[in-house]
């Protein structure tokens, strides 16, 4: 694997940790109590490794919700066609 390749893998990797921890957070203690320092620390990455994925809380909690809607158009798919 090419370092690149290491490189993406590591990014995609940190981005999943993040929203996984949002997730966790959102469902423990409601958007509110949502911070960049309780991501990190659920999702076990840095301060720099988050800001080089998101520039802000808001930007995980969209993406967050970008999926959701895509899964459930997805999954409603079959009842329009």
């Amino acid at each position: 694997m090419s370092a690149v390749e290491s490189s993406r893998q590591s990014a995609a990797q940190t981005r999943r940790h993040v929203i996984e921890a949002t997730v966790e957070l959102l469902e423990e203690q409601g958007a509110r109590g949502l911070t960049v320092s309780g991501i990190m620390n659920r999702a076990g990455v840095s301060r720099t490794a988050f800001y080089r994925q998101f520039p802000d809380v808001y930007a995980v909690v969209k993406e967050l919700l970008v999926n959701i809607a895509e899964r459930l158009a997805t999954e409603a798919a079959p009842w329009f066609s």
